[in-house]
């Protein structure tokens, strides 16, 4: 099975690449800096790198590319602004039949709500979200067909190692969940 993981806007990290490796199977990494390591110090550094650099429109496109390379079924799998870029896409007929997509914490698929994945989608939301009723995003998006959606005791980031939000516990649970 091959598996993308599309990254948050910290991009390639140690900590990205270690839960890369222990996933089974052909996995690869696709982060909005071309591969490239930042070192980000905060999240609020990362940001501003991310939104001036590539942001959300231009993150889809690159990851739409990507997946239309593959030939064989994929799980994606995405954290925050890679969560919602998978969103943005999840509609494209270039996803290869029989692929999956799990998405952590994609705050910015509240402006995407129409789309309807063509693959089965699970969506992993926080407890809560400073910018928007989490609640009401669940209730509307449950409606989809192709999506699940869950909702953890965690805040937004607690699967990345450097977001202030990560949480030791929820990432090990979702840690095992994946592999």
């Amino acid at each position: 099975m091959n598996t993308l993981i599309v990254s948050d806007i910290f991009g390639r990290t140690d900590a990205l690449e270690a839960l890369a490796q222990s996933l089974s199977g052909h996995v690869n990494i696709l982060d909005p800096y071309d591969s490239v390591k930042t070192g980000f110090s905060s999240e609020s550094e990362a940001y501003e790198a991310f939104t001036q650099s590539v942001g959300m429109d231009r993150y889809a496109a690159i990851l739409a590319k990507k997946v239309s390379s593959y030939t064989k079924p994929l799980t994606l799998i995405g954290f925050s602004a890679g969560a919602s870029a998978i969103w943005k896409i999840s509609d494209l007929p270039a996803i290869p039949s029989g692929s999956t997509a799990i998405c952590f914490y994609g705050s910015q698929i509240r402006h995407w709500e129409q789309i309807n994945p063509t693959i089965p989608t699970h969506l992993i939301f926080p407890e809560h979200e400073k910018h928007f009723d989490v609640a009401l995003l669940m209730d509307n998006l449950s409606q989809k067909e192709k999506v699940t959606i869950e909702q953890v005791p965690y805040l937004h980031g607690f699967m990345n190692k450097q977001s202030m939000q990560f949480n030791h516990e929820g990432y090990h649970a979702f840690i095992q969940q994946l592999t």
